[in-house]
């Protein structure tokens, strides 16, 4: 079950995750709300440490999926619900 493509598509995931990122760069970025929420600008190079970890996710999930369709009688697809 795809989220972005096929019969269960969900388009307001896309807004969803723009928004919190919008919600991230104000509450991090806007001086004034720095001041208020006690925050700090977060360095770039720390921004792409979770894009790392995502897609590792990503990939590790698309792996058990293929397990899953190729072995459907596996161990790994009795752990699947």
């Amino acid at each position: 079950a795809n989220p972005f493509f096929g019969y269960n598509k969900n388009w307001y995931i896309f807004g969803a995750m723009l928004i919190s990122l919008v919600i991230a760069f104000i509450i991090l970025y806007i001086p004034g709300i720095q001041n208020v929420l006690l925050t700090r600008p977060v360095p770039v190079k720390y921004w792409f440490i979770p894009f790392g970890w995502a897609a590792m996710i990503f990939t590790l999930d698309e792996i058990r999926k293929l397990l899953i369709r190729s072995f459907p009688k596996g161990p790994i697809a009795k752990l699947a619900w």
